[in-house]
């Protein structure tokens, strides 16, 4: 009867310890994942502002392009207020202007493969997460159109006219087009027309992209603050 008393006690004894190994290494894993949590998400910190940075550069960009739109669209509904030749020449340049948003998405794409994202208990920096991350495609998707729309229908007009194509960037000034005679701008009323509301809907969701962004940041900052 001692022997089995003490074998059990002995087996208790094991059954405690190899417990206790195992809630050691649950615990050590724990703090090790939310440590690398922690440094993924203070990488994607400093990466949002970039995306902001981006972002603005894009808006400004499309908001130029929007008022060329504007000023061609005057133009031809009002005759008396026909746009000089060498004015011309810069309006078109600048309408033709198409952008590419390009996020940084490495840091989000590492917290939601290795399944970490689901690791992190505050549900508001979650849905925050999903939030930003979910616009990316809509965003790019309206660049996407908007520059098949000038690739498409606006610079065979200005091929047309001899122009010279502006450079591939969105930059302060594109290189002005050059014409011998006013362009036709009834034929491209349509093209302009829309073209001014995919500018102005590409910067309505650059806006809404940049408050997700910063209510980000501040999530972020509030969950290492933690």
């Amino acid at each position: 009867m001692k022997n089995l008393k003490h074998y059990l006690l002995e087996l208790a004894v094991i059954i405690a310890g190899i417990s206790i190994s195992f809630i050691a290494e649950e615990w050590r894993s724990n703090r090790s994942i939310e440590s690398q949590t922690k440094q993924i998400l203070e990488r994607l910190l400093v990466s949002l502002d970039s995306d902001i940075e981006d972002l603005n550069y894009n808006i400004k960009s499309h908001e130029i392009a929007s008022r060329s739109c504007s000023k061609i669209i005057h133009s031809i509904y009002n005759a008396n207020d026909e746009i000089p030749l060498d004015s011309l020449s810069y309006i078109l340049a600048d309408l033709i202007r198409g952008t590419i948003f390009v996020p940084n998405e490495e840091e989000y794409n590492a917290l939601k493969n290795s399944g970490q994202i689901e690791l992190i208990k505050d549900v508001t920096l979650v849905q925050s997460l999903h939030s930003k991350y979910m616009l990316h495609p809509f965003l790019q998707e309206i660049n996407n159109i908007i520059n098949g729309h000038i690739n498409n229908y606006a610079l065979p007009f200005l091929i047309d006219q001899k122009g010279i194509i502006p450079p591939d960037s969105a930059g302060e000034l594109y290189a002005p087009l050059h014409f011998s005679k006013m362009p036709d701008l009834s034929e491209i009323s349509y093209l302009v027309s829309l073209l001014n509301e995919l500018h102005l809907f590409h910067n309505e969701k650059a806006k809404e992209l940049i408050l997700r962004t910063n209510k980000l940041k501040e999530n972020i900052q509030e969950y290492l603050n933690d």
